[in-house]
């Protein structure tokens, strides 16, 4: 009788050095994806915050949301992207009309040989809409408008308060806010001709987006970028 409990115990202890490994490397394991997943909890995901303003970008000041946008919001349209300076544009005509093109950067530095090619497209009875922070001294005198933008608060620090957009009530009759929580990297219009300047919307009570007829056609400015950044967009009912 004791001999066979002597056996049944020589018989677990070479078990368990058999399956000792197997065990430490699973305790082991274990382990390690508990302290991972308690590092994710304790470390907070950083949002990107980089400022990209490309069409291809999904980031959160990238465009890829306003450029699917266009499908829905210009059916039937051909819709392409050409990098090129005005005038060499493979995808746009420039004796043709009925064309759209979308301007977007943080500094807007045409030319004056650029911003005449511009100027005559537009008169043919096309679109040009300019999406930028800052803009030339050209730019300025030839569109007739001036901008100015908080350099203090960037410094600071402080440009990351929520941007609120709102559209003009010669646009729309119902109350036309929108906002979110994301960067403001804006700036606002002043001292434009009245007499053959419309304004369409505002920020913060400052006018941010304007146009200025030419033709048959019509040139708008708008100086809040992130108006159209996948933020933005895609922030609740903002779309």
């Amino acid at each position: 009788r004791r001999k066979n409990q002597y056996a049944k115990f020589i018989v677990t202890n070479c078990l368990m050095k058999k399956w000792l490994p197997y065990i430490i490397t699973i305790i082991v394991v274990v382990g390690l994806g508990a302290l991972i997943i308690a590092a994710n909890k304790r470390i907070p995901r950083r949002m990107d915050e980089r400022i990209t303003l490309r069409e291809k970008d999904k980031n959160p000041y990238g465009m890829a949301a306003a450029r699917n946008l266009c499908r829905s919001l210009f059916p039937g349209a051909s819709i392409a992207s050409d990098d090129r300076r005005p005038g060499y544009w493979e995808t746009v005509s420039s004796g043709g009309s009925r064309q759209a093109v979308f301007l977007v950067a943080n500094y807007f530095n045409a030319d004056i040989s650029e911003l005449n090619e511009l100027s005559s497209f537009v008169a043919n009875g096309n679109y040009v809409f300019i999406i930028a922070r800052t803009f030339s001294t050209e730019a300025q005198n030839f569109f007739n408008f001036s901008y100015g933008q908080n350099v203090f608060s960037q410094f600071m620090g402080m440009d990351d308060d929520s941007l609120k957009l709102s559209l003009d009530p010669s646009v729309s009759d119902v109350n036309t806010s929108f906002v979110y929580p994301g960067r403001k990297y804006e700036s606002w219009l002043y001292s434009f001709d009245s007499a053959k300047t419309t304004i369409l919307g505002r920020g913060d009570e400052q006018v941010n987006f304007i146009r200025l007829n030419k033709g048959e056609g019509s040139v708008f400015i708008h100086s809040a970028p992130l108006a159209f950044s996948n933020y933005f967009i895609l922030h609740k009912n903002n779309i």
